[in-house]
């Protein structure tokens, strides 16, 4: 791993000295979880063998960025705790709706093969649940139930108002060490109960009252995502680690929202469920006939053309562009093109039009916003990830300069709506718009230009 931080308590003064350090190969500026300043071991990506302790890569924790918090935030539940039993043992666990979405409120006790308690002490099992290592972890949730997505777990975030206090909000009132009067437990605002159960790597097991890693389902190659609870800071940490190492489990309910593959030509692409719909979290980029990829035939109305290996890069990153007569027919099977009313659900969900733009735009590959002296960027609250894919359109000027041309690569995104505007007419047809110069989002209903001479990105959502 890339970052790692030990943390030394002075046992020669009284009062409790913190010497962070930073070098390759460690865990960013988390606590140690022991009196005697153990900080979480550096594991390997080997699988986790109880006779061994293998040398691995440590963990990968990534500072969270501050973003911009939605302006809904969930209320604290005020009603007893809701239960629910898991059926293969018959232990009971509490559960808890934050938001639009339902959590188990404890950790995973379910004795799957290879998961541990703490110490190998069932008390350890009782009070905070089991370690699993990745593999497990993604099928240990009971039926109706699943390991959450990075993305599912930033809903929660932004559900309790954003990053840079959910940790003290989602951490438990108790067990959490000390650290001064600032930090160490937390208010346990919406009856989450992040408990601090430590890990299980080549140092064995490790920093329990201090840290708290929970699985997600994201991996990278022998890596897999986590997130992370510390008793030093009131935010949640995001990061990889080897996905032999033990971690804790939190279960979300539903079922897991899982990538889709397109049996037409075999592409796979990312979905994401944001509120109660089921969006592809890519531009579709099937290659449906007289579709085009951003630059292909043509020029931008500045006037420049498009190497091939750029035209082909398009296509990857944005996908391809389509007229609307071909957009409505060319989503997958048990896929389509989402209404305006669907749209506005989204929209609606990520906080209305003036700043949903921003929630669901994507944190790179915008232009530099000159005017503002700032990024282009989203903050992708979500997981939607919209790109700047731009356009292609007829551009109607003298008689010199009337032609088809691309627009806005980089720093718009338009996709097409199922949905025709009767009011003004034959050939309207709702539009959806998002740009780098503002955070909001843009309805609005083509006409002028027919629609078969219009281009736009097609963003499918879930029958």
């Amino acid at each position: 791993m890339k970052i790692c931080t030990r943390f030394l308590l002075s046992v020669s003064i009284m009062l409790a000295l913190v010497l962070i350090i930073s070098c390759g190969g460690s865990r960013s500026s988390e606590p140690v979880a022991k009196a005697e300043a153990v900080a979480p071991a550096v594991v390997t990506a080997a699988p986790v063998v109880a006779q061994t302790s293998a040398v691995v890569a440590p963990p990968v924790i990534v500072q969270a960025p501050a973003v911009m918090a939605p302006p809904v935030v969930a209320q604290a539940p005020v009603n007893i705790p809701e239960r629910i039993k898991d059926s293969r043992d018959g232990k009971e666990y509490k559960i808890v709706k934050i938001g639009e979405q339902t959590w188990m409120a404890e950790n995973l006790s379910f004795n799957a093969k290879d998961s541990k308690c703490y110490d190998d002490n069932a008390a350890n099992c009782t009070t905070y649940g089991r370690l699993y290592n990745w593999e497990t972890a993604m099928k240990a949730c009971p039926a109706g139930w699943h390991l959450p997505t990075l993305d599912e777990w930033n809903g929660l975030t932004y559900a309790v108002g954003g990053m840079g206090t959910e940790g003290k909000v989602l951490k438990s009132k108790s067990l959490w060490h000390s650290f001064g009067d600032k930090f160490g437990t937390g208010d346990d605002k919406y009856g989450f109960s992040a408990l601090p159960a430590g890990l299980f790597d080549s140092d064995g097991f490790n920093s329990i009252g201090n840290l708290t890693f929970y699985w997600v389902t994201s991996e990278k190659g022998a890596y897999a995502g986590f997130r992370s609870f510390s008793g030093v800071r009131d935010n949640a940490d995001w990061g990889e680690d080897s996905k032999s190492a033990l971690l804790s489990v939190r279960c979300l309910k539903g079922e897991a929202v899982v990538p889709i593959k397109d049996s037409r030509d075999g592409k796979t692409y990312k979905t994401v469920k944001i509120g109660e719909q089921i969006w592809m979290a890519e531009n579709l980029s099937f290659n449906a006939k007289e579709s085009r990829c951003y630059g292909e035939g043509g020029k931008a109305y500045e006037g420049n053309t498009f190497p091939i290996a750029q035209v082909q890069a398009n296509c990857v990153k944005y996908g391809r562009l389509y007229n609307w007569e071909m957009a409505m027919k060319v989503c997958p099977n048990g896929w389509h093109l989402p209404s305006k009313e669907e749209f506005q659900t989204l929209v609606n969900f990520a906080g209305g039009e003036e700043i949903a733009g921003n929630a669901l735009k994507a944190k790179s590959d915008w232009a530099w916003n000159e005017e503002a002296n700032i990024s282009g960027n989203g903050t992708d609250n979500y997981g939607f990830s919209a790109l700047p894919g731009g356009s292609y359109s007829y551009y109607y000027g003298s008689s010199s300069n009337s032609a088809f041309y691309y627009f806005s690569g980089g720093k718009g995104s338009l996709w097409w709506s199922s949905s025709e505007n009767k009011e003004y007419g034959d050939g309207h047809v709702y539009e959806v718009s998002v740009g780098y110069l503002g955070k909001g989002v843009d309805f609005w209903a083509e006409g002028e230009i027919p629609n078969s001479m219009n281009y736009y990105s097609v963003r499918c959502i879930k029958d």
